[in-house]
């Protein structure tokens, strides 16, 4: 038999919804001044919220309303 390629992690974009590889997305995570910024090595601590590569989903003020929208929505569901 040969070998499985293992499961592959699927994240949400927050902006467009669209279901993606998480490789294939941007992380974004809250710093201590509670500012979203990207987590380019996937590596920071806290939660993640994923937007998409494209420019559209990428760029704008209101995607980081919904960038800080969805991680404080996810730290409250936590406590």
């Amino acid at each position: 038999m040969g070998r499985s390629s293992g499961h592959l992690p699927m994240r949400t974009c927050v902006s467009c919804r669209a279901k993606r590889i998480k490789r294939d997305l941007a992380r974004f995570v809250l710093d201590q001044e509670v500012r979203p910024v990207q987590d380019h090595a996937f590596r920071m601590k806290g939660r993640g919220a994923y937007t998409c590569k494209r420019e559209m989903c990428m760029e704008g003020a209101g995607n980081f309303k919904k960038i800080h929208r969805a991680l404080r929505r996810l730290s409250t569901r936590d406590s």
